[in-house]
């Protein structure tokens, strides 16, 4: 592209479109708290998703399971503690349950998101990766869809602010490193 003789525009590196989460006519007044946990290996560089749970106040539930994850990769620590439970439960899950590659987890929990139709309010325990993880299903931070926090309350630093440990928080987790167990 020429804007003057001799001087060459360079074009955008990408466009985003914003996509809007939500049909009709805007949020119904209250907002739905939606908690949400990721198992994802990291290496200080990069984060891949291995699963996602996500459980909606009113105990509707979304579990996805990214197919991209190469199994055979995962750190000892993973193939100890999570690889164990990705499978094992999915029978008991209240809602949607997806083994999908990674670019087709965004299109199904927005679907399953936008079955509400209020303000969504994202919770997590530990959460900053797992927000990390979230948005980088849309692209970068700012292709969030309209709608989804650009940030997640986190349960932890509530209870360092009011100076609670684990023992006085009523945390029920039965099956420990699965991102749906986790979300409950």
């Amino acid at each position: 592209m020429r804007d003057s003789p001799g001087r060459v525009e360079k074009p955008p590196r990408f466009t985003l479109k914003r996509k809007k989460v939500f049909a009709g006519q805007g949020y119904k007044e209250c907002s739905m708290k939606y908690f949400h946990d990721f198992e994802f290996e990291e290496n200080g560089i990069t984060i891949e998703p291995i699963s996602l749970g996500v459980v909606r106040e009113n105990s509707k539930e979304f579990y996805a399971v990214n197919t991209n994850y190469d199994l055979f990769r995962a750190t000892p620590w993973l193939r100890e503690n999570v690889l164990p439970s990705l499978y094992s439960f999915q029978a008991s899950c209240n809602g949607f349950v997806f083994q999908l590659p990674k670019e087709l987890i965004e299109p199904q929990l927005l679907n399953w998101m936008s079955k509400d139709n209020s303000k969504v309010e994202l919770i997590g325990y530990y959460s900053a990766y797992d927000h990390v993880c979230l948005s980088q299903l849309f692209g970068p931070m700012i292709g969030l869809p309209e709608g989804i926090p650009k940030w997640t309350r986190d349960i932890k630093q509530i209870m360092s602010d009011l100076k609670l440990d684990k023992s006085q928080v009523p945390i029920s987790n039965k099956l420990e490193h699965n991102s749906l167990f986790d979300a409950r």
